[in-house]
């Protein structure tokens, strides 16, 4: 028998607090059933940035995937699963490409799954390879990087996610789904942990980053998914601003231009908890 319940925080909180509460005449009442919340995606999914790593500071239970995924313990998917008194199922792993979360991280879902976050997209239209050709090359070549991945992101990407998003709710049909558009990383500003990556190459990059946001929005929202726009928060908080969410350049490469703990904390938390208080869940 299936049942539908609010996604609500302060819900979430209250049934804890009444079920752990000491009563003789509630003693043989059910406990709330937990939400069974996996994460999926990305280096942005995982926490690439953020710090307090699985594989570093041993913080992982058996449910992370740990390694070399770089899942941080001040990612969004652990403090989010924290503020819903959720079990989580860390999936995600830096590096991912839509064709790694259908071989590493589809496994563990399943009709009994409550609540799905996913991140991924900028890796098969070569993330990564922008950055460094731009920080090491002129505006030029780093222009022409940045339109070939534009237009990969409109040829293969629709593809990619639309296959992904069939698989995730042929394998998931009773999850929420909720999909991440990507923060904006320059405010505009040059300053050391922009090094190399010019005012023009900046904005052309915001401007690539508009294009795959709106292709990955538009899939999810086909497939009956919700999508987060994570940009709004992060204007402002990019690299080189006063407190910035960002990183720029880092002795660690996969951390650059990733968010960092409060870019987590602060930008992405509130944006998911929004939309997770705005859905209704069915468990079995």
């Amino acid at each position: 028998m299936k049942r539908a319940r609010k996604l609500c925080v302060a819900l979430a909180i209250g049934a804890i607090a009444v079920a752990t509460a000491p009563s003789a005449a509630w003693a043989g009442d059910a406990q709330p059933e937990a939400i069974n919340y996996v994460a999926m995606g990305d280096s942005f999914a995982s926490g690439a940035g953020a710090g307090n790593y699985a594989d570093v500071a041993e913080v992982a239970p058996t449910s992370w995937k740990g390694g070399d995924c770089l899942q941080s313990a001040n990612g969004y998917s652990p403090l989010l699963a924290a503020e819903l008194g959720a079990t989580l199922d860390f999936q995600s792993c830096s590096g991912a490409q839509t064709a790694d979360i259908h071989a590493d991280q589809l496994g563990t879902i399943s009709a009994a799954t409550d609540l799905i976050t996913l991140s991924v997209g900028g890796n098969d239209v070569g993330f990564a390879d922008v950055i460094q050709t731009c920080t090491f090359n002129g505006t030029a070549t780093c222009t022409s990087k940045v339109t070939e991945a534009e237009n990969k992101a409109r040829s293969v990407l629709p593809g990619r996610l639309g296959t992904l998003y069939s698989a995730i709710k042929q394998k998931a049909p009773n999850a929420q789904v909720i999909v991440l558009g990507y923060p904006q990383l320059f405010i505009g500003k040059t300053c050391f942990g922009n090094t190399g990556v010019n005012l023009d190459e900046q904005a052309r990059i915001n401007q690539a980053n508009y294009v795959l946001n709106g292709i990955i929005k538009t899939a999810a929202t086909s497939a009956g998914f919700t999508y987060v726009d994570t940009m709004p928060p992060f204007v402002g908080k990019g690299v080189c601003a006063s407190g910035a969410w960002i990183n720029g350049l880092k002795f660690n490469l996969a951390e650059a231009y990733h968010p960092n703990g409060n870019g987590h904390r602060l930008g992405y938390l509130p944006l998911i908890l929004a939309k997770v208080n705005q859905l209704s869940l069915t468990t079995a």
